[in-house]
């Protein structure tokens, strides 16, 4: 059960943070959110990152990853992340300009603020090795000088990076969940966005989801506790009922998610959206736990439960009924994209996050 809620907040904060950065910068003129999930071409091969910033007239760009945790095995979190900074550093083409190139970019890596001080301060460099995050090592974090944390891209040219820990608070007087980012490391490359860093910026949970936009998915796939979830809560209860219960069908909930998700872009201007497999695998799940029933060719019939208020706790606790809530999960179909599970280990993504519970 703890494991499927770690994903299903992963996820959810990867959605949150994405939508409160591209709204905190919306509209600034020194630093400006260009997209979210971008496909960008490095020498190697595709680079995804989490969302890419330009600046200074578009002739500046940063590319921006988030997660949730890091392995605790030094070897994994030079490989993955790294392996990640190296990519991010030879990135060429993607970039909002005309040409798609961009004179120079930076990196930033949004971890928790507990991972912040070990990622920087690891003896071994960043990047494939050809980096070193000076100040680091044996020194207590309160003694490390922020410095500059760099890599080299594959085409050799010295990358600046910048490492910021998030944390949620709890906010009193009805002010809600908010997300802060601070304990910063490294330079981004940009004197404004530095110190807004600095200044620690402060996204409003509750705002994301009542007055920025309904965004509730990024590219990687879901776990399929949040697409249930989504579902449930979002776009079954504006649907026609029968005396059986709620007839669907997968296109049809495809249509009706369609505008729950970021707007994205491929690096040659395609844009992806729901996967079938993600509605798929939640109507099976649903299937599984006794809420719907196939009825041929896409087909279902579901049945909800009145009174529900949290619904990823109604659904979780079915799920755990039916045997599979004790460490034993669902069965996936492959992830797609990166091909990995953004809410695990080093490919893991950000924490407590926007949706009903």
């Amino acid at each position: 059960m703890d494991r499927k809620k770690k994903e299903f907040d992963a996820y959810d904060t990867t959605v949150v943070m994405s939508v409160g950065l591209k709204h905190e910068f919306a509209e600034d003129k020194e630093c400006s959110f260009k997209v979210s999930e971008p496909s960008m071409g490095t020498p190697k091969g595709m680079a995804a990152p989490d969302a890419i910033f330009q600046r200074g007239g578009d002739a500046k760009g940063m590319a921006c990853e988030i997660k949730s945790s890091l392995s605790r095995r030094e070897k994994s979190l030079l490989k993955g992340v790294g392996g990640q900074v190296k990519k991010y550093a030879s990135i060429k083409r993607g970039w909002k300009t005309s040409s798609g190139e961009i004179g120079q970019h930076s990196i930033l890596l949004l971890v928790r603020s507990d991972d912040c001080d070990r990622l920087v301060g690891m003896p071994e460099q960043l990047g494939g090795g050809r980096a070193r995050a000076p100040n680091a090592g044996g020194r207590s974090p309160e003694k490390r000088a922020p410095g500059r944390l760099r890599t080299v891209s594959d085409a050799g040219t010295r990358v600046d990076a910048r490492v910021a820990g998030w944390r949620t608070v709890k906010g009193g007087g009805g002010q809600g969940t908010a997300i802060v980012l601070d304990r910063t490391r490294g330079s981004a490359g940009c004197e404004y966005f530095d110190r807004m860093l600095e200044d620690k910026i402060k996204i409003s949970v509750d705002r994301i989801g009542g007055e920025y936009e309904e965004s509730k998915f990024v590219r990687s796939e879901p776990p399929v506790l949040y697409t249930m979830t989504v579902l449930y809560h979002y776009v079954l209860p504006g649907l026609s009922e029968s005396a059986d219960g709620i007839p669907v069908t997968v296109d049809g909930l495809m249509d009706g998610l369609g505008k729950y998700f970021t707007s994205w872009s491929g690096i040659e201007g395609e844009r992806g959206q729901i996967r079938r497999r993600w509605v798929s695998g939640a109507m099976d799940e649903f299937c599984n736990i006794n809420m719907a029933k196939k009825t041929g060719g896409g087909a279902y019939i579901l049945t909800l439960t009145a009174g529900v208020k949290d619904v990823r706790t109604h659904l979780l606790k079915k799920m755990c009924g039916a045997g599979r809530g004790n460490g034993v999960d669902v069965q996936r179909r492959p992830s797609g994209r990166r091909g990995r599970d953004r809410a695990r280990g080093i490919g893991a993504k950000a924490g407590p996050g926007a949706f009903p519970r």
